[in-house]
């Protein structure tokens, strides 16, 4: 019985191993104590990024997509906003293009927001998470925020990739 417990353990973290870019089979059984975005700069060039990542917040949710850099206590925008839902497995992609005259180079932030009233969420996402975003914050939520009276917003950063040469 010992042995065929092991094998069976040893089956299951080969087969939980693999790294073929398929998503997580068993993504139902995982979770997190508080709503999250992850996200990340895929590939990049002087004129578009590629972004992705993934969200436990309701599929449909609006997620706004910007990159920027740190000026100061405030940012320098590269780009505009660029909205993108989430799908049913809480995955999103998406390609963001320089704002007019601007090139993208290393170093920049990808900036990837979830915010009740800008895009105004679909009925079942304000449902869900209250229409001012109240319940992001239900739990200890390192990535929500309030902003502007009672609206709370999730935000993560994630640093962009070389993008070409980088410019003087």
């Amino acid at each position: 019985m010992k042995v065929k417990l092991a094998s069976g353990i040893s089956l299951l973290l080969i087969a939980g191993s693999s790294d073929d870019g398929q998503r997580n089979a068993n993504a139902d059984r995982l979770s997190a104590p508080t709503y999250y975005i992850a996200a990340r700069a895929r590939t990049c060039a002087p004129d578009v990024i590629n972004a992705f990542g993934v969200s436990n917040l309701p599929a449909g949710s609006l997620l706004s997509l910007e990159v920027s850099e740190f000026d100061d206590n405030a940012w320098r925008e590269y780009s505009p906003t660029t909205h993108v839902a989430l799908d049913r497995e809480g995955y999103f992609a998406a390609s963001i293009k320089p704002s007019g005259g601007k090139r993208f180079r290393q170093n920049l932030l990808l900036v990837v927001r979830f915010a009740t009233y800008d895009p105004r969420q679909p009925s079942g996402v304000l449902n869900e998470l209250g229409p001012r975003g109240e319940k992001l914050v239900a739990t200890d939520n390192p990535q929500a925020e309030q902003v502007s009276g009672p609206n709370y917003v999730l935000e993560t950063i994630a640093r962009v990739p070389f993008c070409g040469n980088p410019q003087p």
